[in-house]
């Protein structure tokens, strides 16, 4: 996608500015690409599965961050996103992947001490590993939810260091459609994941999984982004939010 000489230092400074609505929810369009920053990935509307949805590729070259679609008018600290997902290993992708997909939050952009103006300088993310859902290996099934915190909290580091604390089974599938739901509140975050096929609205009353340490803070806010994960080709439909004051 052409940058045309703005960097996204530039974009995320600008949109950190705009103050986010009051509990007021708002639909997300994902077909207007043009006004996306995407980041390591490709983007395309796609019809999938009867649904209309954004078509997001992640490929196969390493990247320590994944692949992001930041959002425009999608700023927030506190509030809620829902979203409907599809994931799944994409063409030519390596024997492990999962088809992770999710959604990240408070990105800020690159620091001033010379990070890298084509990522993010930190964001936090929940996503899922659909072929782990449905597996027929307990431990899979284990490490179907995600939390991350961009650049020092990977899931490698939560797995060695916190006993695998902020990963928990969820019922997915490959390539199927879930709902997702995230609560964000003072420094705090609930993802509900409804089950496969139960997109549009699907959530259930009580939380996957809770993340009751946000390791950027309870302060942190910034705009939204679409996440895949290496190898991955994953749809989104259905985004709205609702930030709170």
């Amino acid at each position: 996608m052409a940058w045309k000489q703005v960097t996204v230092a530039a974009i995320l400074t600008v949109l950190a500015l705009v103050p986010a609505a009051r509990a007021q929810t708002r639909n997300i369009a994902l077909d207007a690409t043009d006004k996306m920053i995407v980041l390591k990935a490709t983007v395309a509307t796609d019809i999938f599965k009867g649904r209309k949805a954004l078509r997001v590729e992640g490929g196969n070259d390493e990247s320590l961050f994944g692949r992001l679609v930041i959002l425009p008018n999608s700023e927030m600290r506190d509030g809620s996103i829902e979203v409907d997902v599809a994931g799944e290993p994409g063409p030519g992708s390596f024997s492990e992947a999962r088809g992770y997909v999710g959604v990240a939050f408070h990105l800020a952009p690159p620091s001033a001490s010379g990070a890298a103006q084509s990522e993010p300088a930190q964001f936090e993310c929940l996503y899922i590993r659909p072929t782990n859902g449905r597996v027929q290996d307990q431990v899979r099934r284990n490490h179907v939810t995600q939390y991350i915190s961009y650049p020092e909290w990977t899931w490698q580091r939560f797995r060695k260091e916190e006993n695998s604390r902020y990963e928990s089974y969820a019922d997915v599938d490959t390539g199927e459609w879930v709902h997702l739901k995230i609560e964000i509140e003072n420094g705090k975050a609930r993802l509900y994941v409804g089950s496969p096929g139960g997109a549009g609205g699907s959530v259930p009353t009580q939380p996957t999984l809770l993340v009751n340490d946000l390791k950027m803070g309870s302060q942190a806010r910034g705009p939204i982004a679409l996440w895949v994960g290496l190898g991955t080709v994953a749809h989104f439909a259905n985004l709205k939010i609702t930030p709170r004051s």
